[in-house]
């Protein structure tokens, strides 16, 4: 929302959104606001990888019944969640150590349901398990080494069913260090 201000007490007309970046798909209506009255402006912005705490800017060129112009920046805050949230990006053991299974948590911060699908590792040596500790809602993902006799660097990655692509797969690390 933004307030009109007129000096003459006459009406503005709203002829143009600039915006600072190209995350904003779409911006507007352009309408005619009595000075002093209150506009309102729709904008749509993409927010792709970004999460948490988000700030955007909309100027909006006024004219009044002369022509002449006048700019408001709108500044939008916004706090974009993070919907599926793996605790930790990589497990670690040492070569000669004992195999014991390391474990992260997927937790989902959505109103609807997120499945953990599968978790998949790139080493045959490297055995992994989902466990369903509250459905759609929080997943431990267990990961057991088979041998560690030398040092190897794997990839665990880790499928869900959200609807938004972003969110879908994860990559953790397990890797052996000397």
């Amino acid at each position: 929302m933004f307030f009109a201000r007129e000096p003459d007490g006459g009406p503005v007309d709203v002829v143009e959104f600039r915006t600072g970046c190209g995350a904003c798909l779409s911006v507007g209506p352009k309408r005619m606001v009595e000075s002093g009255g209150k506009g309102h402006v729709d904008a749509l912005f993409k927010v792709g990888s970004k999460s948490g705490a988000v700030e955007k800017s909309v100027t909006v060129v006024m004219a009044d019944a002369s022509g002449a112009r006048s700019e408001q920046v709108l500044t939008l805050r916004a706090v974009v969640p993070e919907l599926v949230v793996v605790s930790e990006k990589k497990l670690q053991w040492r070569v000669g150590e004992a195999g014991v299974t390391r474990s992260v948590e997927v937790t989902m911060d959505w109103e609807r349901p997120i499945r953990v699908m599968a978790a998949t590792s790139t080493r045959k040596n490297m055995e992994v398990s989902v466990v369903e500790v509250v459905a759609g809602q929080r997943y431990r993902i267990d990961v057991t080494p088979l041998e560690l006799q030398g040092a190897q660097l794997g990839m665990i990655r880790i499928d869900t069913d959200c609807p938004i692509e972003k969110y879908r797969k994860h990559v953790i690390f397990a890797q052996v260090t000397r």
